[in-house]
């Protein structure tokens, strides 16, 4: 069982309107958030900014870990192409 979002706490953290908009369009007042509804919508939403405000310090801290590698990746994919557009390769 997942947790329930709501879309009165994206608007009390601030959300962007676009990011609160989709939100509702997508699912209405409230959603219960799995892993496999996570899945299907995730490349839709800034899932960075709901977890700095949503997650406990714990669930934070296991969340970056699994992110670190990802993001040192994209990194790493990022600037060999800013590279190679500014040499020209």
């Amino acid at each position: 069982m997942g947790k329930i979002l709501k879309l009165q706490q994206l608007i009390d953290a601030d959300a962007c309107s676009q990011q609160v908009e989709l939100f509702r369009s997508t699912f209405g007042d409230q959603v219960e958030v799995t892993v496999e509804l996570a899945l299907s919508v995730f490349d839709k939403f800034a899932w960075d900014f709901a977890a700095r405000k949503f997650l406990s310090a714990p669930a934070w801290a296991e969340y970056d870990k699994v992110m670190a590698p990802a993001w040192a990746e994209y990194d790493k994919v990022r600037s060999a192409a800013w590279a190679n557009l500014y040499i020209g390769e």
